[in-house]
């Protein structure tokens, strides 16, 4: 293991010898997997007669779908579903690649979209990541 930056070598370094730390090990996001995913939204969207007009509302609705979202209420009293967010400071990669794996899961439960073809498709659009 390695610091990923300056600010971490430096937190590492001002640590006592032999002392016990507790670390929260985080892997960096990969823009192009992000990217990836993104184009197969877009996919999703290509292949469904236009159900979802953009990447974000069918976003919006894999967030409801994998549990990603936490319950608010409404002004009304009713209580309605929020997302969470899935920015690279809310998700770790490892997150996201699993919440990437649920989401490949609903699209095929709800939408009846073969995933290995769907991620066929994408890697020869984007390139594997």
């Amino acid at each position: 293991m390695v610091p990923a930056d300056y600010h971490a070598d430096d937190a590492v370094h001002e640590i006592a010898e032999n002392r016990e730390v507790l670390v929260t090990l985080r892997r960096a996001r990969n823009p192009k997997f992000h990217r990836w995913f993104f184009a197969l939204l877009r996919k999703v969207i290509e292949n469904t007669d236009k159900r979802w007009n953009t990447e974000e509302q069918l976003l919006y609705s894999l967030k409801i779908a994998t549990g990603h979202c936490e319950p608010v209420i409404a002004l009304t009293g009713e209580m309605m579903l929020y997302p969470k967010s899935i920015n690279f400071g809310a998700m770790d990669e490892i997150k996201f690649k699993a919440f990437v794996g649920r989401c490949l899961d609903e699209i095929h439960l709800n939408i009846g979209i073969d995933p290995d073809l769907l991620m066929d498709e994408i890697n020869a659009e984007q390139g594997a990541i």
